[in-house]
């Protein structure tokens, strides 16, 4: 996929509520943050990344991104990023958040956003299965992403040998994004390495492809023939 960058540096008031004052803006999107040096760093990160998620997930067209790079953490339960909605005038306008914790691990975090921020209502995923996808994307475009995927399939399984009751009943195909922002840190850690999983198994071009009703069903042939390791099993360094 190739773009051409139009950049432009903007010092000028945000329009959109709540934004920081500065942007930077490319083709791929718009970056706001409280300094020009700030925006443009995050700007071209984000449109890099927009670059390789597009390529790995097969997107063809790439809805512009707006990211807020903020100087104070993230609201309690949002993590370190998310993609946000907000209503204005009875229109509802996303933007991808990266919270000051954030900033040590951009690159990942920018791409997870990215993520969901392409496939959100594209690809009709079960929430925590798009998780598991944007973690095997991320995951991918770092030097250590194998040992952190490698990391995460073993969460996965031990939180099954555990029966972990956010596991059990099917529950966790059905999490939605209001009831995912009430769970426990530990209770994502624990999804997030489910829904890599999963999402692992089926492949990305399965889960670009595949009904919503047949994704589920493979996922539950995937858990079903998963031979589960036996307690304290987890290779050492």
């Amino acid at each position: 996929m190739r773009t051409t960058l139009l950049i432009l540096l903007l010092a000028s008031c945000a329009t959109i509520p709540g934004a920081p004052p500065l942007s930077y803006e490319t083709d791929a999107g718009l970056t706001y943050a409280h300094d020009a040096e700030t925006a443009e760093h995050y700007g071209r990160e984000a449109t890099e990344l927009t670059r390789r998620v597009g390529d790995l997930l097969g997107l063809e067209e790439l809805t512009p991104f707006e990211l807020r790079v903020l100087d104070t953490p993230l609201p309690r339960g949002n993590g370190a990023g998310t993609v946000n909605w907000y209503d204005a005038d009875g229109l509802r306008t996303r933007y991808i958040q990266l919270g000051v914790e954030g900033r040590r691990e951009s690159y990942r975090l920018i791409a997870h956003e990215l993520v969901h921020w392409h496939v959100e209502h594209e690809w009709g995923l079960p929430l925590v299965i798009e998780e598991g996808l944007a973690e095997l994307v991320s995951a991918s475009f770092l030097p250590r992403g194998a040992e952190l995927l490698d990391d995460r399939r073993m969460d996965a399984l031990e939180a099954l040998v555990r029966d972990e009751p956010i596991l059990r009943n099917g529950r966790p195909l059905q999490i939605d994004r209001a009831s995912w922002r009430q769970l426990s840190a530990q209770e994502k850690h624990v999804l997030y390495g489910y829904g890599f999983l999963l999402a692992e198994g089926i492949g990305i071009d399965g889960l670009r492809e595949l009904a919503t009703d047949e994704i589920e069903q493979r996922a539950a042939s995937i858990l079903g023939s998963i031979a589960l390791p036996t307690p304290n099993t987890r290779p050492g360094p």
